[in-house]
């Protein structure tokens, strides 16, 4: 298996270039087509209560600073996409990022975009991780905010027995058949080992049929602590340059509230994380 089409996250900011050269080394490493995308909208509570509250001078001025921002982000993909051998594709519109990105993968494989940051007032020009797995329906990679290259030859998957994880298995399987070290993790109940050890050779052996080596582990949590942590310590323990997980979420007020784990792998910053929901 491989990734044909990798979609790539693109602001004017000057911290999206590591996350554009990242995706371009990934393009060529799976030899796929580039496809950068952006997206910025204003927000109006910025400006008050209502739309009615701004001005058409202030509105034309902010839609022109979006115009020149999308000009920006262009600029930064392209002077990265020149590299990738397969070739690369641009595309912007005036809008939410992560609505945007969602609509737009449906001409990729895998997604690329950045970490959690709190959005200023005024500009919407950062897509939001968490709604992006909920939303795009295909495999979200994250990417810290300096990693430039991304080194997944050792590779910790986080497994819980759930439609979520099995998904992030199989869309994860690019990565996973080139790695020189995968390690398959559940974290569990004292109660429940034996039974986990059970679930993970099951999996270990489906990768194994997919020409995969993996290994498997079960932390169990009779000692206290956060399963994130768990895992977050096995990929330390592993030098792991890639996560594998599950995405967990449901929507509640215009807002997602993600599982436990899913919202420490989305915040934790230090790890590129695979998420698939």
């Amino acid at each position: 298996m491989t990734y044909r089409a990798i979609l790539a996250h693109a602001e004017a900011d000057p911290a999206a270039e590591p996350r554009l050269k990242l995706a371009a080394q990934l393009a060529n490493d799976f030899e796929a087509v580039l496809i950068g995308a952006a997206a910025e909208t204003f927000d109006p509570a910025g400006f008050g209560a209502s739309y009615a509250n701004v001005s058409g001078d202030l509105a034309l001025a902010e839609a022109k600073a979006v115009e020149e921002d999308l000009k920006i982000a262009e600029g930064r993909f392209r002077a990265v996409a020149e590299q990738v051998r397969a070739g690369a594709e641009w595309r912007s519109y005036p809008g939410m990022p992560a609505e945007m990105l969602a609509r737009q993968s449906r001409a990729a494989d895998l997604i690329v975009t950045g970490p959690h940051r709190s959005e200023p007032m005024g500009f919407h020009n950062r897509a939001d991780p968490g709604a992006l797995v909920m939303h795009a329906g295909r495999p979200v990679l994250i990417t810290p905010l300096t990693m430039e290259k991304l080194d997944a030859s050792s590779i910790v998957v986080a497994w819980k027995d759930t439609r979520e994880a099995r998904r992030a298995v199989s869309d994860a399987l690019p990565f996973l058949e080139r790695a020189r070290q995968v390690l398959v993790v559940e974290v569990c109940e004292d109660e429940d080992e034996v039974s986990a050890r059970i679930r993970l050779q099951d999996v270990a052996d489906h990768l194994g049929r997919h020409g995969v080596k993996a290994s498997t582990a079960v932390r169990a949590q009779g000692g206290g602590g956060s399963a994130a942590a768990a895992i977050l310590d096995a990929a330390k323990m592993q030098d792991a340059g890639l996560i594998v997980a599950g995405g967990y979420g449901h929507a509640r007020m215009r807002e997602w509230i993600f599982g436990g784990v899913t919202r420490d792998l989305l915040g934790q910053g230090r790890r590129a994380v695979l998420l698939s929901h």
